[in-house]
């Protein structure tokens, strides 16, 4: 049995819905369920199901917003 782990850093997340967040090499993960949200195709149109409805990519990068960072605050 083989074990690895993967890290990825998230730079924005969804307006929309702050529970979906982007990687910089482009994948989208819910954090809710913690899980990767496949890329699909509609026709000829890709996007995401955020919500279970689907949104495509150019709705989505309008709706980007970087993803604040924290205070670092040393007590």
């Amino acid at each position: 049995m083989i074990e690895f782990k993967v890290k990825y850093k998230a730079k924005y997340r969804l307006k929309l819905d702050n529970n979906y967040i982007f990687s910089t090499c482009g994948l989208c993960f819910n954090l809710k369920t913690s899980k990767l949200v496949k890329q699909i195709t509609k026709g000829y149109t890709i996007g995401y199901l955020i919500n279970g409805k689907f949104k495509s990519l150019e709705v989505l990068r309008q709706n980007l917003e970087l993803i604040p960072k924290k205070d670092y605050t040393p007590f």
